[in-house]
């Protein structure tokens, strides 16, 4: 019984140095690409939101207007949200532009 004891405790021993010597080899993951992942997500995430959306009628001038997306001068998402610049939603154009202020907000569809 002590050397089954023995041989398990050398098994998860040798199981555990190896990945601890492959996360440290790994290393860490800059907080930037992670945050860069959370812009992509939620950009997708408002992408696909507006797929769904059944806009009002009247929400539009006519069939050819463009979907907009207004999105904060300063956002630290904003690449995210430019790479969703000319996708089709709806059989609109979606097109991203920065929002410097309250008088834009009538132009924008999405906030």
């Amino acid at each position: 019984m002590a050397v089954l004891t023995s041989r398990f405790i050398r098994t998860v021993t040798a199981l555990l140095t190896a990945v601890a010597v492959t996360v440290v080899a790994a290393g860490p993951v800059p907080a930037q690409t992670l945050q860069g992942s959370e812009y992509r997500v939620k950009a997708a995430f408002i992408y696909n939101f507006a797929k769904f959306v059944k806009w009002p009628e009247g929400s539009f001038d006519n069939a050819t207007d463009q979907l907009v997306l207004c999105i904060t001068p300063d956002s630290p998402a904003t690449d995210a949200f430019y790479s969703l610049d000319n996708k089709v939603v709806g059989g609109r154009k979606l097109r991203v532009r920065k929002c410097s202020g309250v008088r834009e907000i009538p132009e924008c569809r999405i906030l």
